[in-house]
């Protein structure tokens, strides 16, 4: 009864961790995504800044990402984004490229 058990639960998790995820969203140049279809500008917000910056930075990109993938786009382009005290933001455009795959950006 434990084996079955224990098979199940491994099962499972096995299962969750496969299930097929939804595709990433690739950061671009602006010419490699001048064909593709505009979704919209996207703005992540951290509380962190100052020496905190990167981590706030990598936070907001998170954010964009996600909502971008929402969206369905399939890549941004990332804006410039001044930064203020009392957070740190990023902003980016995000494209859906029907039938090209964009090169990533470096």
């Amino acid at each position: 009864m434990r084996i079955l058990f224990v098979t199940a639960i491994l099962a499972t998790i096995v299962g969750i961790s496969t299930a097929a995820s939804p595709p990433a969203v690739v950061p671009a140049e602006a010419a490699a995504v001048e064909h593709c279809q505009y979704v919209d500008t996207f703005v992540g917000t951290s509380s962190l800044y100052g020496v905190f910056a990167a981590k706030g930075t990598a936070k907001a990109r998170a954010q964009v990402l996600k909502m971008a993938a929402a969206a369905g786009a399939t890549h941004i382009v990332w804006l410039e984004t001044p930064q203020g005290a009392g957070s740190t933001q990023a902003s980016a455009k995000a494209y859906k490229c029907h039938d090209q795959r964009p090169a990533a950006a470096p």
